[in-house]
């Protein structure tokens, strides 16, 4: 299967899609103005960034889908293969860290660490 991102781009609107296969191979789609970002590939697969919780994302998750469905691009969008693969956490340690000494102090090998 292969998703045609410039008509589905259009599709949506401009509101919440934005693709442009110059800049990048993928088409970008948020819903809302500071809500988390889909990431769609012509391959079908897609990328969810930005949700607060689970359940915001299984519910951005559902609405990408029924989208997709609604334009007809793909009839029953089913993704079995869906899964939670990172959790990222921010928070304020209260004063400046050493981050080189503290990749070093983790493992290199385990650890990446880019200063740039």
């Amino acid at each position: 299967m292969e998703l045609d991102l410039i008509n589905l781009a259009n599709d949506i609107g401009e509101s919440v899609a934005r693709y442009d296969p110059k800049k990048y191979p993928g088409m970008y789609l948020r819903f809302g103005d500071d809500g988390p970002l889909i990431t769609v590939y012509r391959t079908g697969k897609y990328i969810i960034t930005g949700a607060d919780s689970e359940e915001e994302l299984y519910a951005l998750r559902e609405r990408f889908l029924t989208q997709i469905a609604y334009f007809g691009t793909i009839e029953k969008p089913e993704d079995e293969w869906f899964s939670v693969q990172n959790y990222v956490c921010t928070g304020d340690l209260g004063r400046a860290q050493n981050l080189t000494a503290l990749a070093i102090g983790l493992v290199l090998e385990r650890t990446e660490y880019e200063p740039e």
